[in-house]
């Protein structure tokens, strides 16, 4: 489970390219995928560190909240 400052974190640094869907079902937080460009793989290991990963179902990043 993520705290709210990591939810945060997360989602400023996907706001960066674009990320300006966000939909919450249940315990999990979905944000994507309109994605302006890719995330550098320092981006994708800080996101994963925070407690996102990616969703391959609905190709975008998410977060157990």
């Amino acid at each position: 489970m993520a705290s709210t400052k990591d939810v945060i974190e997360g989602l400023v640094i996907l706001m960066k390219h674009g990320a300006a869907t966000v939909e919450a079902q249940h315990d999990i937080l979905f944000a994507g995928p309109d994605f302006d460009d890719a995330l550098t793989k320092e981006e994708e290991a800080k996101l994963k560190e925070l407690g996102w990963h990616f969703d391959e179902k609905f190709d975008c990043w998410a977060c157990f909240t």
